[in-house]
């Protein structure tokens, strides 16, 4: 496996727990600490390689090379949109995580739309099986690729079933809300500051490790007024985000597209009550059991959505308590099963 995201530090050891009748290698580069938990994984085993740091010569090198050439592998599984390598000569499969790598305005300039959506296209291309995390996502794969729909299968998320944590009550949670996640413009953190002018007393605390759209956010904050409201706490390790999670009254995540959103379960799992953009994978559902979701693209609607739930006790209550239990039924053990019914599928055609 090559181009690993944090989904995979859940996914991976759940896999090799399987015991697999294949090797799991991960295929990473020297500077890549945040694969370092997959080192103590049995029956998991990682390689590094001496990946060309300038962007344009790694680019080139992910063209000719990618870190599998000569590896001797069976199947390669490409973790993330990655360029596979030329004439490699062995099965790929890959990971899209969500249709925002080929559909949004948002997400990248101009040329980055570009080079995004001709390797989803290279990938929809070559690829014997595509995983994405939701059955919106595949469907969208199908109908933009013409891909038939045994080359697109819907995987799924999960959380740490180890996990049980006892949810904060509900009268005892911070008058705050948390963002966990990029700040990248599709992330509409945007949305989220213009709400918190309309939320006077809330705060936001906001754990990212940065984005291309920091700049002009911590400036919007400051247009707005709010910036003595805003926490930028950065980058914190899982223990740290997840108590700044289990600790605020909501979770907010007002993408314009995720393939899930890890952070809507682990706030579920806390039991942190998430408000969501209708536009997300998850909002149907969660609208079913009481959620809060906005209108997408509302600042005025997240604001409404926003108060609407801390003016009702009751339904928060309830909300705190239902999270662990919609959260329990997401496991890597599921997601495993499936990824590992794909490669068993692709290895069984390959012999």
């Amino acid at each position: 496996m090559r181009g690993p995201e944090r989904y995979h530090l859940g996914l991976l050891p759940a896999l090799a727990a399987l015991r697999p009748p294949y090797d799991l290698i991960v295929i990473r580069a020297p500077w890549q600490d945040y694969y370092a938990p997959f080192e103590f994984v049995s029956g998991l085993r990682c390689e590094v390689v001496a990946a060309p740091h300038p962007r344009i010569r790694r680019g080139l090198w992910q063209l000719v090379n990618g870190g599998v050439r000569g590896g001797n592998y069976d199947l390669v599984h490409l973790g993330n949109v990655l360029p596979i390598p030329l004439a490699l000569g062995v099965p790929i499969t890959a990971m899209v995580y969500d249709s925002l790598e080929f559909r949004t305005h948002t997400a990248y300039g101009a040329v980055g739309r570009w080079a995004r959506r001709m390797l989803v296209a290279h990938l929809a291309r070559e690829a014997r099986v595509i995983a994405t995390m939701n059955p919106i996502t595949a469907r969208d794969l199908q109908e933009q690729f013409d891909l038939s729909p045994e080359r697109v299968i819907a995987i799924g998320a999960g959380v740490d079933g180890a996990m049980v944590p006892t949810p904060q009550p509900w009268e005892r949670r911070n008058a705050a809300l948390a963002f966990v996640g990029g700040l990248d413009p599709h992330k509409r953190l945007d949305l989220v500051l213009r709400a918190l002018v309309q939320l006077p007393g809330m705060r936001l605390r906001i754990v990212s490790a940065g984005g291309s759209a920091e700049r002009d956010l911590r400036s919007l904050a400051i247009q707005l007024g709010i910036q003595g409201r805003v926490d930028w706490l950065g980058r914190l390790d899982d223990n740290a985000a997840r108590r700044v999670v289990a600790e605020s009254a909501a979770l907010v995540m007002a993408s314009d597209l995720e393939g899930f959103g890890l952070p809507i379960l682990e706030a579920l799992q806390v039991g942190t009550p998430v408000v969501l953009s209708s536009t997300l994978p998850f909002a149907d559902e969660w609208r079913t059991y009481g959620g809060p979701v906005f209108p997408a693209g509302d600042a005025n609607g997240l604001s409404e959505t926003v108060r609407g739930l801390l003016a009702d006790s009751d339904r928060a209550v309830h909300l705190v308590a239902l999270g662990p239990v919609l959260a329990a039924g997401y496991t890597w053990e599921k997601v495993a099963v499936r990824l590992d019914a794909i490669f068993r599928r692709v290895l069984s055609a390959r012999s």
